[in-house]
């Protein structure tokens, strides 16, 4: 039985008066790659998180948030070195993005696949 949002996201926490985030907008960047799973398939996760309604859930909890980039990969290489070439060049975009958004001084969520 697939997991509603709100109990993915939230369980275990209190309400949203203790939430720190809740006079804040919350950027989430969706990082979907597989290349350094064992299944690709790992890489549909942001995904599903997205279609899973986490924006509202994340509202319902006072929480305001927004999907600030979603990076992807369709890399269906076989030879390791390249797959490890390839993962290092999305991990430096990644982190461009992560200090860019720290230097913003914005609150953020990496949301990655694997």
């Amino acid at each position: 039985m697939a997991a509603r949002a709100k109990e993915l996201v939230f369980e275990g926490r209190d309400g949203p008066e203790d939430d720190l985030f809740a006079s804040h907008t919350v950027d989430l960047i969706g990082f979907a790659c597989g290349i350094g799973a064992s299944d690709a398939d790992c890489a549909r996760g942001p995904e599903i998180i997205k279609q899973m309604g986490v924006l509202s859930a994340l509202f319902d909890r006072g929480v305001n948030a927004r999907w600030k980039c979603f990076l992807k990969t369709s890399l269906h290489e076989q030879d390791k070195n390249l797959r490890i070439d390839y993962l290092s060049m999305q991990l430096r975009i990644l982190a461009q993005i992560v200090s860019k958004t720290i230097r913003q001084h914005k609150r953020f969520a990496v949301i990655g696949g694997d």
